[in-house]
């Protein structure tokens, strides 16, 4: 299956989940906009087609607003074509009203939204915490954290109640649980926050480098600029920004150029190919190597060769 299907199948999967959540509406509209509001779920049920999906569309522009009358209609409702609305609705609100709060750690773009539907997901209730300013956000953190690394229930001889996808240390959770950590760290315990370094460290350890899902690449960089760096391999995005300013400057010495040229060159990252090439006319000596009596002169042109 194709990274772009994996992502639409991860978005519809998303969209049809359970409508049940603890996301808070906002209580008290102005009747005639609490009227309004109620007459689009009415159409939800309209006999006209057209009718149904712009109500449907007017509804979730509203977000929020609108979830109380939704869930209404979808538990008292007596017209199916409304409930099968309602139901796919809920979701979409509380997707939506989360997204708004986590554009503002990843960008407001079509990528950063298909990223945060892979983080989303297996982490719901930290993300509504995140988004509703949840005072609790730090002992829920916590708590997630203290059941990731302890495991499924062990009592009795099996527990069929056990959801066991829930404590699978997927790219998303982990994800959710550095970009969370580092954005809300004033908030978590400082000994959630190292549980949760330990988690990231026993599933990725010193295996982590410039091949590791980009999701969880890009929660990995929120996590080291904002709380503390990890100890495991790293070789993309940020990392690579000082070698690049290095061989951009006219001011670094050419002994320290070498270094640079091969870090770029082992990240593979096409986009450094320019660069890399503007080197390899480079007569510049950057070291000088002596064997068995025979003395070499290294230039930045033969790292750069090397480096292609």
């Amino acid at each position: 299956m194709s990274r772009p299907i994996k992502v639409a199948a991860a978005v519809l999967t998303l969209i049809g989940a359970t409508a049940g959540s603890k996301v808070v509406a906002q209580p008290g509209l102005e009747p005639a906009r609490q009227a309004g509001i109620d007459g689009l779920v009415v159409r939800l049920g309209d006999p006209d087609f057209p009718t149904r999906e712009a109500a449907e569309r007017d509804l979730l522009s509203l977000g929020l607003a609108a979830k109380p009358a939704v869930l209404k209609a979808l538990q008292q409702s007596t017209d199916p074509e409304i409930r099968a609305r309602c139901q796919r609705l809920v979701p979409q609100i509380n997707f939506n009203f989360c997204w708004a709060r986590a554009s503002r750690i990843f960008g407001n773009t079509a990528a950063a939204r298909l990223q945060f539907v892979e983080l989303y997901g297996p982490e719901r209730e930290l993300w509504y915490a995140l988004a509703e300013g949840d005072p609790g956000l730090g002992r829920k953190y916590a708590a997630r954290c203290k059941e990731l690394a302890t495991g499924p229930p062990r009592s009795g001889a099996r527990n069929e109640a056990a959801d066991l996808a829930r404590y699978e240390l997927r790219e998303g959770r982990l994800g959710t649980l550095l970009v969370i950590g580092a954005e809300c760290r004033s908030q978590i315990p400082e000994d959630a926050l190292l549980l949760a370094a330990a988690l990231f460290k026993r599933q990725w350890g010193g295996q982590y480098a410039k091949d590791t899902p980009p999701l969880l690449r890009r929660s990995y960089l929120t996590w080291a600029e904002e709380v503390s760096p990890l100890p495991v391999e790293y070789t993309g995005d940020k990392k690579l920004e000082r070698p690049r300013a290095a061989l951009r400057s006219g001011t670094v010495p050419a002994r320290d150029r070498p270094d640079a040229l091969l870090t770029l060159a082992r990240a593979q990252d096409k986009g450094d190919d320019d660069l890399i090439r503007g080197f390899l006319t480079d007569d510049t000596v950057c070291d000088t190597l002596f064997s068995k009596g025979i003395k070499t002169e290294v230039r930045l042109r033969d790292i750069a060769l090397a480096a292609r």
